[in-house]
């Protein structure tokens, strides 16, 4: 089971120190439990290379998984997409959010 397994199904998944935060939490069978528990080391690995990707910018690893393409994670996980890549997807998507704040403004 992957980080973008679990995201396609609708959950969300957060590294909080050593624990799995998965949420919404009636949204997870005994299947899934076991699934995250058998994977958890696998997981909170790719969630701080997440952070890491993520720290120092206006975006969360959550905002990342959610705006990357399902396999993207998975192709980056398994070495087929460099984090120096998904580090730049990681920008554009913050200039992107940042134009669209302030689509609104007047120019002087």
């Amino acid at each position: 089971m992957l980080l973008n397994d679990l995201t396609g199904i609708g959950l969300e998944v957060i590294a909080k120190g050593d624990q799995l935060m998965v949420a919404p939490r009636n949204q997870l069978t005994d299947q899934l439990r076991d699934c995250i528990r058998t994977n958890k080391p696998n997981l909170l690995t790719e969630l701080r290379l997440l952070e890491a990707t993520c720290d120092g910018l206006d975006i969360t690893p959550t905002e990342m998984i959610k705006a990357l393409a399902p396999g993207d994670i998975d192709y980056w996980c398994r070495g087929k997409l460099s984090t120096n890549t998904l580090l730049a997807f990681a920008h554009s998507l913050v200039q992107r959010r940042f134009k669209g704040e302030n689509s609104h403004a007047k120019n002087p």
